[in-house]
């Protein structure tokens, strides 16, 4: 489909904006059996040995600093030597990773038909992963979704007799996934510590990149991408539409960045996501798991969150925490516990 969307929009005129949302790598685990059979082996060594390689590999890439600490495994997940199920646990992971491969061969699809209409050089392309792994647990039958065919079936959760991979069942892959997903990190998808909210972007535009192949350690914000783009295709951004004021943006584009220039930072940044709150000020993150104290970090010297400065540095702490209750209260930003609820208990 989005193939067919670029063969259409590349015959007008003007810039087009193309956003395909892959659901994969998520849950359910739903791949082909000609892509899981490639990873049938590779899961085997388990969650402990991948978190090692894979940090291992993160500093030798430039992607870590080599004095940011791996954080400790999930206290829920045990060692893998001591896991149940091992071939099962293996084959979720092979599974995920099949999702991945066949993801990557779809935006290569992309990428062969921009290049097949001479656009590849001149087409700004960002490719942003989802923030963080998903520890969630699926139980059987919580839900019930339909199959291609037009069945209906319950969830299977995730259950350890049957291997997961045809539509016929419905898993996630566990925290012992997740947790190795998201190394050195800690904490998930729905958190806003590190491990929920870094989130790695990928931009490719061979005639505008200056120094391609450079890893930046110039922090973004997923609002910086609207006025990326603006400013890509000379756009300006509206102050209104139809006599409605519209609410400015609040991003800042990246492409100085992608010049090869240090972009003036954001002031602070913010985040808040089902009563998760966070706010960075240059080196400076504070963060509250829901209903949680305050932390703070000094994310030069320790990104993956394992030195809480909270107590030494209370002065930064109130600083922080005044700016982003300023933020919330501006932005209509809820606390989660106060939402309201229906009659229903559905929010």
């Amino acid at each position: 489909n989005a193939v067919g969307f670029i063969d259409f929009f590349a015959q007008k005129p003007f810039p087009f904006f193309l956003y395909t949302a892959y659901t994969a790598p998520h849950w359910p685990l739903h791949a082909l059996p000609e892509d899981i059979e490639k990873y049938k082996d590779t899961y085997g060594i388990g969650w402990d040995k991948l978190r090692e390689n894979r940090h291992k590999k993160q500093i030798e890439m430039g992607l870590l600093d080599e004095n940011w600490q791996i954080t400790e495994r999930d206290s829920r997940v045990p060692e893998w030597e001591n896991a149940p199920d091992k071939e099962w646990e293996a084959h979720r992971m092979a599974v995920y990773a099949a999702m991945i491969d066949r993801m990557d061969k779809g935006i290569g699809k992309i990428v062969s038909k921009l290049k097949q209409l001479d656009m590849l050089d001149n087409t700004l392309i960002l490719f942003l992963s989802d923030n963080g792994g998903c520890a969630n647990v699926l139980k059987k039958g919580a839900r019930k979704y339909r199959t291609r065919d037009g069945r209906t079936l319950e969830w299977s959760g995730d259950n350890p007799a049957i291997n997961p991979g045809s539509e016929e069942t419905y898993m996630g892959y566990g925290i012992g996934w997740a947790n190795a997903s998201n190394t050195p990190f800690r904490l998930y998808k729905k958190q806003v510590h590190e491990g929920g909210i870094a989130a790695p972007l990928i931009a490719h535009w061979p005639s505008s990149i200056k120094n391609r192949g450079d890893i930046t350690g110039q922090p973004g914000h997923i609002i910086d991408i609207m006025p990326t783009c603006l400013n890509a295709a000379g756009a300006d951004y509206p102050q209104d539409y139809n006599g409605n004021k519209i609410i400015p943006v609040e991003g800042k584009s990246l492409l100085p960045v992608f010049e090869g220039k240090t972009r003036k930072e954001h002031k602070a940044m913010f985040w808040e996501h089902r009563g998760n709150c966070a706010v960075r000020q240059g080196k400076w993150k504070l963060v509250s798991a829901h209903k949680g104290k305050w932390e703070l970090y000094n994310l030069e010297k320790d990104r993956t969150e394992l030195n809480d400065l909270s107590e030494k540095y209370p002065e930064m702490v109130n600083e922080l925490k005044s700016r982003y209750e300023n933020w919330a209260a501006r932005c209509g930003v809820m606390p989660f516990d106060k939402i309201n609820t229906s009659k229903t208990g559905k929010k």
